[in-house]
């Protein structure tokens, strides 16, 4: 589908002018005006630096991006902070002016602000200034009618502390100081700050146009995310104030949460809609854009009441995986599902996140959830491993997965068992992709419950035998036939990053006395284990070999140990896909044979809670 965008340079007084045909509106998924007093220090000096050095050059402000809503107003998806400010700018040159001296000049410039700022009569040209030009809507500001106010009357209320009050304070000192000191160049400063500093608007077609070309144009790490706009449509779904209420104050309270889990809000609701999928059989490989996805059915699934209690779940997850920390949950201590969540978190890609999100949701309030935990995730990891040491690529998994995350639904032992051509693993695990290397040494350091406690948070893949040499010929043996195993899997351990600057490229014997110092079980057992004084190709190509029985050993055990229950017919499907829709009433009308295998189905965890019957 083509897009449509109008890019047209205008003036200040031309921009804000606007408003007279269509109100401008700062949407209610914005985040708070934001501005400080050193930004709007700064506005004003480059202002007036640029107007008093009379340069010929234009001085270019910035972009608005906006579009026209259902309403006809403009609707501003970038530059809110920038032409919130200017108002407060304009206003406080207004009030200004009001002060002074009334003559010719005063009432030209005033007729020529005020349209600017309020609805003017086509007649009399006589301004409402109880009807401006620009509201913000954003949830939550609290500065929203002090800003409006302002524009209203020029005044701040008493014990405002919105930054509004303190920016448009800041103004009226700045225009105070400018005004005594260049008594007779004030006026014409108005004058050139509203015809010759230029803006940049770009109108777009529609507000996903316009979102895209903010997120194209801004690298501040603020643009809006889909999340944003969702918080915006539940909490204008919501009927009641106090219900308005309860619901910003879980959001804050959320985005604390994901603040403090080092994950965002849009990346919870996209692990969410994986979980959403799932519930819906979707085993489509195509992934439907975020927004577009809950935008179906005027964004219904975001009205459900378990989304927030949903999310908040699944935090519980991603703040173990992403910062180790101590929930209260029975599981969170359980060191069997942490290890491989740890093994897990290293993955060259994201796609093991969506089944581990969505068979956590699903199942963690299951009383034998713990040891159906471990056995899937083992299983997973073991899966996702193999098959990208044989095929590093997204592809290669992809597919599977998606059909994983849809079979959770189906049973609580999903079978996740990917193509896999055990030779070409066991040859290409000795020397394997090195994005997939971290995972492999983690699992590796797991094993054998060597590993009491969780491998510390930062380290590094040591080589063995050192990739930099301290000379042309090391240890007697020759570069160019050495250096072909120096990235081979034989060659490496896990080692803390503060022991390994030390370690560094050490000989041999000077190296294993500095892996005793290790916390990582595996890496002090190496130092004890090898007695021989050098460490050789030939020592390299032996660990090579140990290493890829082991996890041929590994992935065979989780694949031939976990079995999923017996799988339901395309029939059984389709009525438990109808069943699932059936309210109280309707299940009261099914026969009594109808309501044994809906219990049969209920027990066997094909419906949720939240299911209306």
């Amino acid at each position: 589908m083509s897009t449509d965008i109008k890019v047209d340079k205008k003036s200040v007084a031309e921009l804000l002018s606007n408003g007279a045909k269509s109100k401008f509106i700062i949407p209610d998924y914005q985040r708070p005006y934001a501005w400080s007093k050193d930004e709007v220090e700064q506005l004003w000096e480059d202002i007036t630096e640029y107007i008093d050095q009379e340069s010929e050059s234009t001085y270019f402000l910035g972009t608005v991006v906006y579009f026209l809503n259902d309403e006809g107003d403009e609707e501003i998806i970038d530059g809110q902070q920038r032409i919130t400010t200017l108002f407060l700018l304009v206003r406080a040159m207004y009030t200004k002016l009001e002060s002074m001296q009334q003559d010719q000049t005063v009432d030209n410039l005033k007729h020529k602000i005020e349209p600017l700022i309020w609805e003017t009569n086509r007649l009399s040209g006589q301004p409402d200034k109880k009807k401006i030009l620009i509201y913000s809507n954003v949830i939550n500001d609290q500065g929203n009618r002090e800003f409006a106010y302002i524009l209203e009357t020029g005044k701040i209320k008493a014990g405002a502390k919105s930054l509004y009050d303190q920016n448009y304070k800041t103004f009226q000192k700045l225009i105070d100081l400018y005004a005594e000191e260049n008594p007779l160049r004030f006026e014409q400063l108005i004058v050139q700050l509203l015809d010759e500093i230029i803006v940049l608007p770009i109108e777009a077609d529609s507000q996903d146009t316009a979102l895209t070309i903010f997120n194209t144009l801004n690298d501040r790490g603020l643009a809006l995310s889909d999340a944003d706009i969702f918080k915006a449509k539940i909490y204008h779904h919501l009927k009641n104030t106090q219900e308005k209420n309860q619901f910003i104050e879980s959001w804050q309270k959320l985005e604390q949460r994901c603040q403090e889990s080092k994950i965002s809000i849009q990346e919870l609701f996209y692990y969410y809609m994986f979980y959403l999928r799932g519930k819906q059989g979707d085993k489509k490989v195509t992934t439907p854009g975020l927004r577009k996805y809950f935008a179906v059915n005027k964004f219904e699934k975001l009205f459900k009441k378990p989304l927030m209690k949903d999310l908040n779940d699944s935090l519980d997850l991603w703040s173990v995986i992403n910062t180790r920390a101590k929930i209260d949950k029975d599981w969170g201590d359980n060191f069997e599902i942490l290890k491989v969540l740890d093994v897990l978190s290293s993955f060259p890609n994201e796609f093991w996140k969506y089944p581990v999100n969505t068979y956590y949701l699903k199942y963690h309030r299951d009383t034998d959830f713990q040891e159906l935990f471990v056995n899937f995730l083992n299983q997973l990891a073991a899966g996702l491993i193999g098959r990208f040491i044989v095929l590093p690529t997204v592809n290669a998994i992809k597919a599977g997965i998606v059909a994983l995350n849809a079979n959770i639904f189906l049973t609580n032992k999903p079978i996740y068992n990917p193509e896999v051509d055990e030779e070409v693993l066991a040859d290409k695990a000795k020397n394997p992709h090195y994005r997939i290397v971290p995972s492999i040494l983690k699992f590796l350091a797991y094993q054998d419950n060597r590993q009491k406690e969780l491998l510390p948070e930062h380290w590094e893949i040591e080589h063995i035998l050192p990739k930099k040499w301290q000379q042309n010929n090391l240890f007697g043996f020759d570069k160019q036939a050495v250096e072909p195993f120096l990235d081979h899997i034989g060659n490496k351990l896990p080692f803390e990053k503060s022991l390994n600057i030390s370690a560094g490229n050490g000989y041999f014997k000077v190296k294993k006395e500095k892996y005793l110092e290790s916390n990582i079980a595996i890496t002090r057992e190496f130092s004890t284990l090898q007695q021989q004084p050098e460490w050789t190709p030939d020592d390299i190509k032996n660990r090579d070999g140990q290493i890829s029985q082991l996890f041929m050993n590994y992935l065979q055990h989780w694949i031939a140990n976990t079995s999923g229950v017996q799988q339901i017919s395309e029939e059984d499907k389709t009525r438990i896909n109808a069943w699932k829709k059936l309210t109280p009433m309707e299940y009261e009308n099914l026969s009594d044979s109808q309501k044994e295998k809906y219990k049969k189905y209920f027990k066997e965890g094909y419906f949720e809670e939240s299911d209306p019957a």
